[in-house]
């Protein structure tokens, strides 16, 4: 009987701490990938690479001015800074709606046959204020494989809390869903 309930208590502690993280590690984890994914989601959805050129404000169709950065220079510069922070699923969905016309939406960036970074500056930028306290970021659940944390935010002045998922890919912790 001694034997079975050592067995059981060995089996819990194995099961329990095999792979989970603690708050401090999250804390590190987020402190790498939020400001990552800051910069990313501005140039996704914010206001976007500086471009060079004029706006025609008469103009009734969408318009692609040339990006101006030593970063980003093709498409594919951008596809990889994405999949640096998301997952690979999460990743596809940001490149199949932002980085591509679909009959719903119109790419934020396009390449031309030359290799010209362009960028939809007809797009309307969202405001992307949040502010994550990682001090605040409490582990609700992990895994070997996923991590699921609650975390403060504040966003123009309220307060609130919303929970950030990652998963484990090739080695990497990514998030699986919208970090702004």
């Amino acid at each position: 009987m001694k034997k079975l309930i050592s067995l059981v208590m060995l089996a819990i502690t194995l099961f329990t701490s095999c792979g989970a993280r603690t708050d401090v590690d999250v804390h590190a984890l987020l402190t790498e990938l939020l400001p990552k994914a800051a910069e990313v989601n501005e140039i996704l959805w914010g206001e976007g690479l500086p471009t060079e050129g004029e706006i025609d404000e008469d103009a009734t169709v969408d318009q692609y001015l040339p990006v101006v950065s030593e970063k980003y220079t093709r498409l594919a510069d951008i596809k990889k800074a994405v999949r640096e922070i998301y997952s690979s699923e999460y990743a596809a969905i940001i490149e199949e709606n932002v980085l591509s016309n679909t009959d719903y939406t119109k790419a934020r960036y396009a390449e031309t046959v030359e290799g010209v970074l362009r960028m939809n500056v007809t797009t309307e930028p969202m405001s992307l204020e949040t502010v994550f306290d990682i001090d605040g970021a409490k582990v609700k659940s992990a895994n070997p494989y996923m991590i699921t944390v609650v975390i403060p935010y504040t966003v123009r002045e309220r307060e609130g809390k919303t929970t950030l998922l990652l998963v484990k890919e090739n080695d990497q912790w990514r998030f699986d869903g919208p970090a702004y």
